[in-house]
């Protein structure tokens, strides 16, 4: 049987580029483009995660009280975790795009922290959002 030539072939399946990421306000296309390879760069990483991580974190700071819920059962509904993507994103990130993201994420990871309050006992090795305790 003779081997097909490669525009025969099925594109979806060895097409070069990444199925594009979530569109996230206040970014660009060409932020999004990066921002999907970076997701695709991390261990475990899928299309997607960092729009879900805002999402995560929006939707906890949204909460009336002043006590955020977090250390739930499920991880993908914990800010800590979603704070824990997005540094990790924007550590892949080229420079000009790392602002736009750190223009988005810090207001976030500023409420955040002062909703929060600091754990006394969390190890000092742990990024500062795994340090904090939920109010009461």
């Amino acid at each position: 049987m003779p081997r097909r030539p490669p525009s025969r072939l099925p594109t979806a399946r060895y097409s070069k580029h990444l199925e594009p990421s979530t569109p996230i306000a206040g970014l660009s296309s060409k932020v999004i483009r990066q921002i999907t390879e970076a997701e695709h760069q991390r261990p475990y990483g899928t299309t997607g995660d960092t729009a879900r991580a805002i999402t995560t974190l929006k939707e906890s700071l949204r909460q009336p009280s002043l006590a955020l819920r977090y250390g739930i059962d499920c991880p993908c509904c914990d800010p800590r975790e979603a704070l824990e993507v997005l540094h990790a994103i924007m550590r892949l990130l080229p420079t000009p795009a790392r602002r736009q993201m750190i223009a988005i994420v810090e207001p976030l990871s500023e409420l955040y922290e002062r909703r929060t309050l600091p754990d006394p006992f969390a190890p000092a090795e742990l990024p500062w959002w795994q340090r904090r305790i939920r109010e009461r």
